[in-house]
This record gives C-alpha cells, structure tokens and sequence, in this order.
C-alpha cells in the first residue's frame, strides 16, 4: 500500500488578496553581503518591477484552450466529474477514481481514518465478500490499488480493454457498496500500527515528522496521514463507517478513464456503475489553511541522525497566474549541476558543501516552497538562507534564456507522455491535479506551459525569493543514534511499551548476526502482516 505525502489547501479559506511581501526578512539583513547587495542594485527597478502588484493579475480577456480530440469531460447526473482520455494503441484501461477526503479532514481523535478506511474497503462489499472480491479481479488480470493523501484518496483500476466493465464493477463496489466488516477490523488495525512502527525505525522519519509539525503547525496539515498509534489503536468500526458513508459519495469524486475503450461504451458504463449512485450532501470545509509566512522566523530541535536546515517559502497554488511559470522555475532552482542553485554551490569545496532538495507543496489556493539543506558538520547553517539569495540574483543578473525554458518545458512533455502511458502509474500521477486543481486545468497542461518564457521565471525569482521571508528549521543530530551502541540489537523500548513483534524479530536476528560475525537483519525485510492491497 503506497502513501503519497501531496500537500493541498483544496477549498481552504483564502487570503485576502494583494498581500505582499515587503522588506528584508530579519535573517536576510543580518546575512546578505556586498555582493547580492550590488547585484540588487544592479538590477534595481527592473527587480523591483517585478516585486511589484499586479504580478498575479489573472488577464480580463478569456483564453481559451484546445482539448485534444481524443479528451472530453463529462459530468454524470449525480455530480460525478469525469475526464474521458482515449488512446487505441494501448490494450489496457486505467479507471482512476478520487475522492476528496484525506488526512486534513481529521482531528486527532480520528487521525489517520482517511487511511484506515483505504484498507477497509479491499476487505468486501454487499455483493462480493473479499475472496470473492480478489477472485473476480485475478480472473480479470486486474490491477487493484489505493493510496492516501492530505486532501484526497485515490482508488487505481488497470484492466486488459475487454475487462472494462468488471474493472468498474469492482471499484464501484469498493466505492459505494463496502460493508466494513467486524472481524476485519482489528486485522487492519494491526496492519497499520505495523506501518506506523516501520515508518518511525526508518531513516529520515524523525526529520520528517518534525518538518511536518513545525511548519504546518495547528494548521490542517499538522497531522500524518498514517494518524498515530494512539488514535489507530483506538479507532471504532462505526466510527470509520459513517465517514465512509459521510465522504464517499459521486459528487465528491473525479474520475479519469484513460487506454484503450469505445465512448459510448464507456459512457454506459458509467452510468451503470457510477451515474446510478445517490448524491450525498457534504459537510461544510472549513479548514484551517498553514500561516502566511510574513516574516522570518527560526527553530531548533535537537533528533535523529541527520544534521539539516530547511527553508520554507511563499509560494504560488494551483489557481494562481503564476503557477507555469513558478513551475518552470522550480525546475530550474532544482536540477542537478547546471541548476541555478547547484551552479551557486558549485563554488564551494566538496567537504563543506550541503547537499540540496528543493521540493513545491501546493494545493488550489496555497503553496510553499521548500528546500532542505543536509549539512556537513562544521557547516554555519545560517549561510543556507545567504546562498539561495545569491543563486537567485545571479540567475536574473544573467538572465534565464529561451533555452533553459525550452529544456525545461520539453523535459515535463515528455514526462507527462511517459506516465500516461504506464498506466499502472498513471493513476498516481494525475490524481493531483485533478483531485486539487480540476478537470480542466489537467487537459490544457501542456498548452498552458508551453507558453511559459523566460522573462515570467525571473519574475519567480523576483517576486517569491529575492528579499522574501521565510521559515527555517534547524534539525542537530543526538550525540548517540536511537540504534544505540548496538545498532538495532541495541534498542530498547520504553517502559510499559511493548515491543511490536516484526521488530522483536529483527533484532534476534540481529543479535545472531553480531554472535557470528555475520551481518544481522537491518535493512532486511522483517516478517510482518501482509500488506493491504
């Protein structure tokens, strides 16, 4: 079962328009030196121009996009939004269904339901009960998976195109007609708090976590979509159903079919196993939307093994005009060696330069973008903040060409090609944008960034980097690893905590490693629950 972390602010209240983002952050007054200063100046109002209002004006005159002739949109009369994508080379079909409800939807007495209730629903429906449920997808040589997000779960359907009809028939029932049974309950929740204790023991996880509270602190993304061992522990099966019945319902999903299938077929199809579903109505969202970053501000903690400073920045979501253009520019902050902040690290010497990942959270309305930093030991983490403002005034000082764009743009064309035509992927990579930024946004894509020039990826820079605030968190590693002096053979659990069986067996194992002279069991599969589908 895959866990997608997608950060969304799906339908979160806004913010009031025009804000902006004046003035040199703290960090950045005491850090900037003569050199950005003189690039600054250099540029002046041309940078300032560029930081100016208006940069986000959505243009009054309509454009409008072309749909490809083998794409159209549809909306069942339930309230189902369905994208139709056809492709007659492919001898398969990708029936990928998204329902917009996820981890941001709970609290933490109901933390990690969204994720719970995913692995529920492989367990039986009214019509077939779970063996008769895998049976009818083997014969069909069927594809049948799940994965949860903040803001949406999305169920994946790859079928051989003449299995069309079982594939929907399957997915409906997991959809509308999962009976959540008792005596499966407890089996899920075990093989959750598995999850849970493996995600804990692996590397990275306590920055990650830490990262997460932070800087989305008492915001609706302050929980993890796998919830906590309290919470699952503690879960109801009826509690778990009525947020099944609550949530899934047609008009709280999209759905796209893409491969190889006749229309009209498929629109019958649909109507037989979707369109026939009563609409639900749904609770009001109100949801708390992670705090404007308006200043900077700095944390420390002390954790784990992995010795890094992150920044956070503003950023632009999904409906916003700035997002191709923002698109491209992340893409250019983030590849390797000729990117803008590789060529500025590049100055550095190997022993003291920090390896860097730059990622975009965004959702409809909200985004941020993120750069983590792992540090050498006598790295000043405090010069990671100096650095990104100094690859950002080279890059407008020497201007991004038409070329990098071009390089850009024909990278992400041809990754997008490529995922739709690995349709067992395809289901993950397109959910997003079509769970958080909708049907339409998804066709016109490669259109819409094909547009994108170099002068509007300087005004990224400008607008969201240059002299911007921004959250930095600063992660020291504990003097002693949580594996102990022993490594895993070492570990102890707490007091009163007993230890989960899978790890119990690891360190045996890995005790008789270290008897032997021979490696133990890190790193190695450990027995466990079986998966969930």
């Amino acid at each position: 079962m895959q866990i997608v972390k997608i950060i969304n602010i799906d339908r979160i209240r806004r913010r009031p328009a025009g804000r902006r983002l004046v003035g040199w952050c703290a960090l950045s007054v005491l850090l900037v030196g003569s050199a950005l200063t003189g690039v600054i100046a250099s540029t002046g109002g041309a940078v300032a121009a560029q930081r100016g209002e208006g940069i986000e004006t959505e243009p009054l005159e309509p454009v409008f996009y072309h749909i490809a002739d083998n794409t159209e949109i549809v909306m069942l009369e339930n309230g189902l939004r369905v994208v139709l994508m056809r492709n007659p080379a492919q001898p398969m079909v990708g029936i990928y269904t998204q329902v917009k409800v996820g981890s941001a939807y709970e609290d933490f007495r109901t933390s990690g339901m969204s994720h719970m209730l995913e692995h529920l629903l492989f367990n039986g429906t009214e019509k077939y009960d779970q063996d008769q449920l895998y049976a009818l997808a083997d014969r069909a040589g069927a594809y049948n998976n799940a994965h949860t997000t903040d803001f949406f779960t999305n169920y994946i359907m790859v079928v051989p195109a003449g299995e069309i009809a079982t594939g929907m028939e399957i997915q409906s029932q997991m959809l509308f007609a999962s009976v959540i049974p008792q005596q499966k309950f407890a089996k899920e929740q075990g093989i959750v708090l598995g999850e849970l204790v493996q995600g804990r023991d692996a590397p990275g996880h306590f920055a990650d976590e830490v990262l997460r509270e932070l800087l989305y602190a008492d915001s609706c993304l302050e929980l993890p979509t796998l919830g906590t061992r309290a919470t699952i522990a503690h879960l109801e099966r009826d509690d778990v159903y009525a947020f099944y019945q609550q949530w899934y319902v047609p008009n709280n999903m999209t759905l796209a079919l893409v491969g190889n299938f006749e229309r009209d077929e498929a629109l019958a199809l649909l109507d037989q196993y979707y369109g026939q579903i009563a609409p639900g109505t749904l609770a009001a969202r109100d949801l708390i939307p992670p705090a404007h970053i308006d200043r900077t501000s700095s944390v420390v903690r002390k954790g784990g093994s992995d010795r890094l400073t992150a920044l956070a920045f503003e950023a632009p979501g999904y409906d916003s005009a700035d997002y191709f253009p923002f698109l491209v520019m992340t893409d250019l902050l983030a590849m390797p060696v000729t990117g803008i902040l590789d060529r500025t690290l590049a100055d550095l010497t190997s022993d003291e330069r920090p390896e860097a990942t730059i990622w975009w959270d965004r959702a409809a309305d909200y985004g941020r973008l993120m750069m983590r930093f792992d540090l050498p030991d006598q790295f000043d983490p405090q010069r990671c903040y100096r650095l990104v403002q100094d690859a950002a005034a080279a890059a407008i000082k020497s201007h991004v060409t038409a070329e990098d764009v071009r390089e850009i743009i024909a990278m992400r064309e041809t990754d997008t090609l490529l995922e739709r035509e690995q349709l067992r992927m395809t289901g993950i990579y397109i959910a997003e944008p079509l769970a958080l930024a909708g049907l339409d946004f998804f066709v016109a894509y490669r259109e819409r960034l094909s547009e994108v020039i170099g002068e509007e990826v300087e005004h990224m820079l400008a607008r969201y980097l240059v002299d911007s605030p921004c959250q930095a968190v600063l992660i020291e590693p504990t003097e002693t690893s949580l594996a102990g002096p022993g490594g895993m053979a070492g570990r102890q659990m707490p007091a009163g905590m007993q230890m989960p069986p899978a790890m119990a067996a690891a360190m045996a194992q890995a005790r008789a490693g270290e008897q032997t002279g021979q490696p133990g069991a890190e790193g190695q599969p450990t027995a466990a629950a079986p998966p969930a589908p």
